[in-house]
């Protein structure tokens, strides 16, 4: 069995969806107009947008990690969007850098962010504010027993701690990261195996190799 620790689900029905986090929108005003550009390591960081009512700006452009971020970007309304080609934090920073060097650029992140995309970036001469716009919480799950052999796919770093607060790692179980942030979450108890591209598809695929 193959079991998506994310905080969505999937539309294959041969998955099972854990729900170990929650995300949570932090209330925030921002003037889209007075930025350039616009990055993003998250779809919830357009979500929180739509949260705090504050409309896509046309002439902003939108850096986008993953095809999911670049699609809710899209479909928010922004026009100009570009999904980056990295799909992990510190490489997608260092990919984006040089087109925004000497731009005033927002950065919506989360409370708590694993890469070191800020810090990349103002190294790299971006002219950066950020915003905090969402946090991910652990939620108490229901108990379950798990099959020998499970295999599990972990959506980020968050994932990972809030599995460790609801069930125990077996050594008969296999894990799947969506990133380098993730599969460093993991590499204390297991050696996971890691997705090339942000992508919960992608994931499954591999996923699906290991049973």
């Amino acid at each position: 069995m193959i079991y998506l620790c994310s905080n969505t689900s999937c539309d294959d029905e041969n998955i099972v969806h854990l729900e170990l986090c929650k995300i949570k929108y932090a209330s925030f005003s921002v003037d889209l107009s007075a930025f350039s550009a616009l990055v993003i390591s998250s779809k919830n960081a357009i979500s929180a947008l739509a949260f705090n009512k504050i409309p896509p700006n046309n002439k902003i452009s939108v850096f986008a990690i993953g095809k999911a971020s670049a699609n809710a970007a899209s479909k928010y309304g922004f026009g100009c969007v570009y999904e980056a080609q990295n799909s992990h934090g510190d490489e997608f920073a260092l990919e984006i850098a040089p087109g925004l060097k000497g731009k005033k650029t927002l950065l919506l992140r989360p409370k708590e962010q694993i890469s070191d995309i800020k810090r990349i970036l103002e190294k790299n001469g971006v002219l950066l504010s950020e915003q905090i716009a969402y946090e991910n919480s652990i939620v108490t799950a229901p108990k379950r027993q798990f099959e020998t052999g499970a295999v599990f796919i972990f959506a980020s770093p968050k994932n990972v701690e809030g599995f460790l607060k609801n069930f125990a790692w077996r050594d008969d179980f296999r894990a799947v990261a969506i990133g380098k942030s993730t599969a460093s979450a993991l590499k204390s108890f297991t050696n996971p195996l890691v997705s090339n591209k942000q992508n919960i598809s992608e994931c499954i695929k591999i996923a699906k190799n290991l049973l």
